[in-house]
């Protein structure tokens, strides 16, 4: 991983869990979806989070038998939640070029 700095702080971020479980969902409600593998590193002035490093396949998905033991498996403190962009669209107050519905017409 190249070097990676907090955009408020200008500090570097540090390591700070390998291995947390990133539980990413669809729809809305989300559901759970998918389980990966990453790392998080944090920004030792603010303490702002970015998660990274993704194994490159999930562990497992919401069809697979054992998905829900999988996800009562995680322990508290390593377990991370990517909300879809349709969620965050729908629940954030306002839009960034992050969190934009699909199919968005800026000429709306």
């Amino acid at each position: 991983m190249g070097t990676q700095a907090c955009g408020k702080c200008q500090a570097k971020f540090e390591m700070r869990l390998m291995g947390v479980t990133v539980v990413e969902t669809a729809g809305t409600p989300p559901k759970p979806f998918r389980l990966w593998k990453a790392d998080s590193y944090a920004c030792p002035i603010c303490n702002a989070e970015l998660i990274t490093n993704f194994s490159h396949e999930p562990l497992a998905e919401n069809y697979e038998e054992n998905f829900e033991q999988m996800m009562d498996a995680i322990p508290d403190g390593k377990r991370r939640v990517l909300y879809s962009p349709t969620y965050l669209a729908q629940t954030v107050g306002h839009e960034t070029k992050y969190v934009r519905t699909y199919g968005h017409n800026p000429n709306l």
